[in-house]
């Protein structure tokens, strides 16, 4: 049983116990930490010198490398964060139109990150400003890039490397209208059954051909250009699946894309419109002069214990602990 230490006065103690709640749309999730009431001084800061990234030794003041091990796993950890904060994103909104844009070779010169990052940039700037309503996640991506000879051998990283960049945008419309957007209708719907042109066919050849498939929930959608982009080509289609749109769009964080280029060190960008969860926290105990063991057995049993502290008056409460709760 967890019994609060009263040899240890509240201004001196080191830990507390803090309950958080992220209320989503139709659930709510607990998760208990302990919380170091004077947060401990760090020994390293990350440290900038002639354009090459170490970390400096508080206690020494000497600047030190990254260790290889060490780099990977920030990395590791930063694709994991990034993958929730999507998740998140995704878990809170619908969206309601999908959206792919590519720039023409002969308007912008595709080869150049930069250039390619600052016309987009300035597209969306262009979108927040006229329909400030509007919401958006955007995710880069390289197109693959495939070997003229079947024997050539060229691992993903190389393809992906070797692609120019294309957006994909998901659309929440907010009162907007596609005609205020400028979207325009086209002679193609989707068509899932056209695996060799991304599931986009001719209209002519889905009428033709439908009686021979199963039709999915997409299939004979309208697909959609974007007139006021005019710096390349786009589509647009109504996203009526949000899991499977939400798995397609989930999947292109694990590429490599922002590691190695100072333009795309984000993995993807949204407007700051969007819904995200209510987060509340508070202390639910106090006083401790060691942290509380929490783990996956005695976690429910630790709340119950804690009542005098708190009470849970919400039948959705899902409870998790700090060790198993990644959000």
């Amino acid at each position: 049983m967890i019994e609060k230490n009263e040899n240890v006065s509240l201004e001196n103690s080191k830990y507390s116990l803090i309950q958080c709640k992220r209320v989503f749309k139709n659930k709510t999730l607990i998760s208990n930490y302990n919380k170091l009431n004077t947060p401990p001084k760090k020994k390293y800061i990350p440290y900038d010198f002639q354009g090459y990234r170490y970390r400096l030794n508080t206690e020494t003041g000497e600047r030190e490398y990254y260790d290889t091990k060490l780099c990977q796993y920030c990395i590791m950890c930063s694709k994991r964060r990034t993958q929730i904060l999507l998740s998140i994103l995704l878990e809170m909104n619908d969206f309601d139109y999908f959206c792919t844009f590519t720039f023409d070779s002969t308007k912008v010169n595709r080869n150049n990150d930069d250039e390619v990052f600052e016309k987009f940039r300035n597209y969306c700037k262009s979108l927040r400003q006229t329909f400030p309503n509007l919401g958006y996640i955007v995710v880069p991506e390289r197109h693959k890039v495939k070997s003229l000879y079947d024997d050539d051998i060229l691992n993903l990283e190389d393809m992906y490397s070797m692609g120019v960049i294309h957006f994909h945008m998901m659309l929440k419309l907010n009162g907007h209208t596609i005609k205020e957007l400028g979207f325009k209708k086209t002679t193609k719907v989707c068509c899932s059954w056209a695996k060799r042109k991304n599931e986009i066919a001719d209209i002519s050849y889905y009428e033709r051909t439908k009686h021979e498939h199963t039709l999915t929930i997409t299939d004979g959608l309208p697909i959609f250009n974007i007139s006021k982009f005019r710096l390349g080509y786009t589509t647009a289609s109504r996203i009526m699946n949000h899991e499977a749109c939400k798995h397609y769009v989930s999947k292109y964080i694990s590429k490599n894309l922002g590691e190695s280029t100072s333009k795309f060190k984000k993995r993807f960008y949204y407007s700051r419109n969007l819904e995200v969860p209510l987060i509340v926290k508070e202390v639910i105990g106090e006083g401790y002069d060691a942290p509380i063991e929490l783990n996956e057995e005695s976690t429910n049993t630790t709340l119950q214990q804690l009542n005098e502290f708190v009470k849970c008056t919400d039948d959705t409460h899902t409870y998790y602990n700090e060790k198993y709760n990644i959000l």
